[in-house]
């Protein structure tokens, strides 16, 4: 008999004619929805999909499919509406969150965000927990976790929750003794402030180098904080996050044009923390918030250009 579930995976295709994003819009693997998809296939004894060059379209069976399908989903919506219980109205929600994420979106992104979580959620309990390092995300210790990592484990469920970008950035005074780079080549004359990499094991947070070969690091730090008010302060140039350091007036952007970094921030939730009302209510304030301040992530609000 078929897995009713597995419509899901059929809508998701149908709707976006990408294997990626229909994993990404479900928090699973490409392999999952092409193995959900043949498992209905084999059911009812059709081809569903074709795959051309523009994408995955729909054969004349799964157009039929689609409508029925869609009228599933409808039901399966209203029924669930219709029977909420008073337990899971937001203001019924009760219990602890306990939220992993970096130090960087920890302080100058989360916190402020735990203002929307109590207004929605006045019985819910926040545990904020900032780290760099790879090992605290893979462990039983959270229900959600902010990451750059994408973790590796079928323990948990990761989607995207936001690109971020970062550039490069001095203090007013540090660019008036040292002179302002005008190309990547100027930067090896300059002092820098970064990570303490021995003490970080998140790959995707060890890019200077690749950048700046020959950057002369001046001042290490086990936080992007640290980084950011050590730059403030002029003791170097940091590569730091836009999303906090294009609000900062001590800090004027440098070469805005040649070097910028694309990263991105996964939402990753544990598998048996995902059933949990105070859970699910909080992701979803996680993921609009993320979808309200895009630009600021990407950094198109140009706060203080450099």
């Amino acid at each position: 008999m078929a897995n009713l579930d597995d419509l899901r995976y059929f809508l998701a295709l149908a709707r976006y004619a990408s294997l990626v994003k229909a994993a990404e819009s479900l928090g699973v693997s490409r392999m999952t929805v092409s193995r959900r998809i043949a498992s209905i296939e084999e059911e009812i004894g059709a081809r569903l999909f074709d795959k051309t060059s523009g994408g995955w379209v729909m054969t004349n069976d799964a157009v039929g499919f689609l409508a029925q399908a869609e009228d599933i989903e409808a039901i399966a919506k209203r029924l669930f509406e219709m029977h909420v219980s008073d337990s899971d109205k937001p203001e019924n929600i009760s219990g602890t969150v306990r939220i992993v994420t970096t130090d960087g979106f920890g302080h100058d992104v989360l916190s402020p965000w735990t203002a929307d979580i109590y207004e929605a959620l006045p019985n819910v309990r926040t545990e904020i927990v900032t780290t760099s390092r790879v090992s605290p995300f893979m462990t039983r210790d959270f229900d959600i976790a902010i990451t750059v990592h994408h973790p590796n484990s079928t323990k948990v469920k990761a989607r995207k929750l936001t690109d971020y970008t970062l550039g490069l950035y001095a203090s007013p005074e540090y660019l008036r003794r040292f002179g302002d780079p005008q190309s990547r080549e100027d930067l090896e004359e300059h002092n820098f402030v970064w990570f303490v990499e021995s003490l970080h094991d998140l790959p995707e947070l060890q890019f200077l180098r690749p950048i700046i070969p020959r950057a002369k690091i001046v001042a290490e730090f086990s936080t992007v904080n640290g980084q950011q008010a050590a730059a403030a302060a002029g003791v170097g140039i940091g590569l730091l996050p836009r999303f906090s350091a294009d609000s900062n007036d001590r800090l004027t952007r440098v070469l805005a044009t040649e070097v910028e970094v694309r990263r991105t921030f996964y939402l990753v939730v544990r598998e048996v923390s995902m059933r949990l009302p105070q859970v699910q209510a909080v992701m979803e304030i996680l993921l609009r918030r993320a979808a309200q301040e895009r630009a600021r992530f990407e950094g198109t609000l140009d706060v203080n250009p450099g």
